[in-house]
């Protein structure tokens, strides 16, 4: 009698996590919600300064305000009245957190 019962439990045991599977397929639901959030982007164009001899890189690692992402080098540009020269940096950048703001351009049209 006791073989049959601890059967039955094991049985029941077994159907039951297999009744479990659902929570699980809403589980992976929730994270698709989270990769439409992770794909918010925008593109940037970044200027940055640097002394005239300087080695410039051919990438930038942008970090502002929740906004991330490398960026090219697009085109350098000499200041004549100093010793500097003017590296101008573009691409797209992603708000990881879902939370970053807006450009100013985007609130202005507002």
């Amino acid at each position: 009698m006791k073989k049959i019962i601890i059967g039955a439990l094991s049985i029941g045991f077994l159907f039951g996590g297999v009744s479990h599977s659902p929570v699980q397929a809403n589980t992976l639901n929730d994270n698709s919600s989270l990769i439409e959030v992770m794909s918010i982007s925008r593109n940037v164009t970044h200027d940055v300064l640097y002394s005239k001899g300087a080695t410039i890189p051919g990438t930038y690692y942008y970090n502002s305000l929740g906004w991330t992402g490398t960026l090219t080098l697009q085109y350098v540009v000499p200041r004549v009245q100093d010793d500097y020269l003017v590296a101008v940096y573009s691409g797209t950048v992603h708000c990881l957190s879902g939370n970053c703001p807006a450009p100013a351009a985007l609130n202005s049209a507002e």
